[in-house]
């Protein structure tokens, strides 16, 4: 299989049928991972899975079916969304953790200058006070 599974898809036109009609590749990055009603990855995911894992099973008298190829480049499609959306997920999650650790070191450093500024000599204090007129 090409590298661009993407172009491929276009190319073939690919659709993905789900309980609320067909999908086009395009539209997967519109769909959430989970969701508990309607369309989302995981279940997309979970129903190519289910049919590549019946094309594989073993029998020793008939020959073995030959993958469908469509299916496994659906298959793969939905898997590199689900992988491009979790980094994204997780990359947001560093992003909220960076910021609540940069909130938390502002209100620290705010804190020590005031207590840096209330252990200020009272002379000092009037001084600065004046000198702001």
């Amino acid at each position: 299989m090409s590298d661009n599974i993407f172009e491929i898809a276009s190319r073939q036109g690919l659709r993905f049928g789900t309980s609320k009609g067909t999908l086009c590749a395009d539209d997967l990055w519109h769909l959430p991972l989970t969701s508990k009603n309607g369309v989302n990855l995981d279940d997309i995911a979970r129903g190519y899975s289910r049919e590549l894992k019946a094309q594989e099973e073993e029998s020793f008298v008939t020959k073995p079916a030959r993958k469908d190829s469509t299916m496994e480049l659906g298959f793969a499609i939905v898997k590199r969304v689900i992988e491009y959306k979790l980094a994204e997920r997780d990359a947001a999650k560093v992003a909220v953790d960076k910021a609540k650790q940069k909130a938390l070191l502002r209100e620290l450093i705010a804190k020590k200058k005031v207590e840096e500024l209330g252990a200020t000599d009272v002379k000092d204090l009037e001084e600065q006070l004046k000198a702001l007129g």
